[in-house]
């Protein structure tokens, strides 16, 4: 075997390790842009709904309650129904939940979707 056959089985297993450790870092980032994506809307929030400062953040704080809530139980729901069946519901209802967060009118209505975001948002990664 020459060196050149020595490089190339080598940097296989490498690569797909690159490559995985590059989708987890993706998909949590993706996590942390789902639950803080908001923040930057605040004051806007707080003009449009004519609501306290209190009020608007509750977009992204209701959420980070959500996660932390949920986070314990999914890791044993995951191990009791397997990975698969958890996630792919999951990432169903993250996205139904994203499109309906959209239709909220007013502002407890933008809370109460992504809370339930939150809820699915955590299920998608156990």
């Amino acid at each position: 075997m020459n060196n050149a056959q020595k490089l190339t089985k080598s940097a296989v297993p490498k690569t797909s390790f690159t490559l995985s450790v590059v989708a987890v870092m993706i998909a949590g980032g993706c996590t942390f842009l789902n639950v803080y994506c908001t923040q930057p809307l605040l004051p806007l929030f707080r003009h449009l709904f004519q609501a306290s400062e209190f009020e608007v953040s509750l977009t992204v704080g209701a959420v980070t309650l959500a996660v932390a809530l949920t986070a314990p139980f999914v890791g044993l729901i995951a191990e009791t129904f397997g990975r698969k069946k958890v996630i792919v519901p999951a990432l169903f209802a993250m996205t139904v939940t994203t499109l309906l967060t959209a239709t909220g009118q007013n502002l407890h209505a933008l809370i109460f979707w992504r809370l339930c975001k939150a809820c699915s948002c955590r299920e998608s990664l156990p």
